[in-house]
């Protein structure tokens, strides 16, 4: 108690003195016969003694502005607070605010009384703060981003004055923001080719046996392309490494323009491409693969000198259905598709049914 008052008192000593000093003499009377057994004669001392003692306790405390010290610390504490505070009526008009608040808000003081707390939060009062007395919620102002922790200053009473406290989190915020992103971009990463951005070959690989388990169990029909670029080591060597990723490029943008939405494609390695095509009988398959085939041959490619690039693919098909045997092993019977073309004159599609 005395380290508190000395802590409200460091302009004067006479005030921790007083307060000391005034009970004693108040109870003199009672001490001298306590100690003596005897009560002093003639006339009651008690009286006396009380009035000197508050003559003392006014002279130290009300002289010396003891008791004015308090609303000092009030307003230096409230004041002085990092975050910032603001006190609101529970219909959310502005009752009170720190400095801090005040910047917050934008606003003076004198200005309190004119706005409500509605004009910056959208969503106002804050769920379950009445029933249980305190919420929290994020909120942005100014367009910096704060934690707002709600208190309701008499639990029991929804008309009750309610304590809002901003906490800063837009640094936070902003480095989970970058870390989403950074995680989103290496999972993208993870999933695609870097040159095409078809998907590369170990999702290929995934789907692919996600779509045999669906039809080994439910039927249907499921096809696999696969296709490489006819002559692509003379393209590289002819014209550059750079051209040919041009050419890689532009052969997975064709690709992507020529499958339909469910299908997946994906660059499987060096020249080599592969299409996944689900609900897609055999007829379907070689129909698309046909169009696909027509659509890298009639596709211009140039070098960054400018000089046209003749480009054709090879591709090879595989269809399977339900019933089929070797509804695991699609993956293998398109590649022998794919070299059978090859073998056949290139710039062509062969097909097969399991």
């Amino acid at each position: 108690m005395l380290a508190f008052v000395f802590s409200l008192s460091q302009t004067s000593w006479r005030p921790i003195v007083s307060i000391i000093v005034a009970p004693t003499i108040a109870n003199i009377p009672t001490i001298y016969a306590l100690a003596t057994d005897i009560s002093p004669a003639g006339f009651v001392l008690h009286p006396l003694a009380l009035a000197i003692g508050a003559w003392v306790l006014h002279r130290g405390v009300m002289r010396y502005g003891l008791l004015d010290n308090i609303p000092v610390v009030r307003d230096r504490v409230f004041n002085e607070l990092s975050d910032p505070l603001v006190v609101v009526n529970h219909r959310g008009l502005l009752i009170d605010a720190n400095l801090t608040g005040l910047k917050m808000l934008g606003m003076d003081r004198s200005d309190l009384s004119t706005r409500t707390i509605a004009q910056f939060l959208t969503s106002w009062p804050p769920e379950d703060l009445y029933r249980v007395g305190s919420a929290a919620e994020e909120a942005t102002i100014g367009g910096q981003i704060y934690d707002i922790a709600f208190s309701s200053l008499d639990p029991l009473s929804e008309k009750a004055d309610i304590m809002l406290v901003f906490r800063d989190v837009t640094v936070r915020r902003e480095s989970e923001r970058r870390l989403r992103k950074m995680q989103k971009e290496l999972e993208r990463l993870a999933h695609t080719d870097s040159l095409t951005g078809l998907y590369n070959r170990r999702i290929f690989m995934q789907r692919l046996e996600e779509e045999v388990e669906r039809v080994s169990r439910h039927g249907s029909a499921l096809s696999v392309l696969i296709f490489d670029l006819d002559f692509f080591k003379a393209i590289n060597y002819t014209y550059g490494h750079d051209t040919g990723d041009i050419v890689l490029v532009a052969v997975g943008r064709v690709s992507t323009e020529v499958k339909r939405l469910s299908d997946v494609a994906a660059r499987i390695g060096g020249e080599e491409f592969a299409l996944l095509l689900p609900e897609t009988d055999q007829q379907g398959a070689v129909q698309l693969a046909q169009r696909l085939r027509a659509a890298i041959e009639k596709n211009v490619y140039l070098s960054p000198s400018g000089a046209p690039v003749k480009v054709n693919s090879s591709i090879g098909v595989a269809t399977a259905t339900k019933g089929a045997k070797e509804v695991d092993k699609l993956f293998s019977p398109a590649d022998k598709q794919l070299y059978r073309a090859k073998h056949n004159g290139r710039n062509r599609v062969c097909s097969t049914m399991l």
